[in-house]
């Protein structure tokens, strides 16, 4: 006779759900739709990242920017249109210091259960390069609004 499937566990699949999310977000980033990539960020990891933007240009193009006003707001809708100028600035250097063609190519996403709950898991992210190299990426994963939303900065990851 065969035993009972137990019930599932809500944090585990909580945590698959949040890795599966993870994963997603590169499949999608590299598949060059980095308006949906930047909407899978935590609200943290947005601020920060429209703070780098709005600060990038002002360096490069002081007079423009100022002349138009551009701020936060400006640079949100810019990232969540997917503009040409956000690509070549944001998400170019995004794509070189986290490493994205190798998670994309290499990665293999599983939920470390040890750190979860629901509002909060660690996924790592393991690495085996063709070369031999291996390595671990961790990633937290914040549940925002009932959605699993990748906490980039909070995982202090390289930008």
């Amino acid at each position: 006779m065969n035993a009972p499937t137990p019930p599932p566990n809500p944090l585990e699949e909580g945590a698959l759900a949040a890795a599966q999310t993870a994963n997603n977000f590169f499949k999608t980033f590299m598949n060059n739709q980095c308006h949906i990539c930047w909407g899978m960020f935590t609200k943290v990891s947005q601020e920060r990242f429209l703070a780098w933007c709005v600060d990038d240009l002002y360096k490069k193009h002081p007079q423009a920017v100022e002349a138009s006003q551009i701020g936060p707001k400006e640079v949100r809708l810019l990232l969540e249109r997917n503009d040409q100028l956000m690509i070549k600035s944001f998400w170019k250097r995004f794509f070189a210091l986290c490493g994205a063609n190798e998670i994309y190519r290499y990665g293999y996403f599983a939920p470390d259960l040890e750190r979860s709950s629901e509002k909060e898991t660690m996924v790592n992210i393991r690495l085996k390069l063709p070369d031999g190299r291996q390595g671990v990426i961790p990633l937290r994963m914040i549940k925002e609004r009932g959605d699993w939303k990748m906490g980039y900065i909070e995982s202090e990851l390289p930008f």
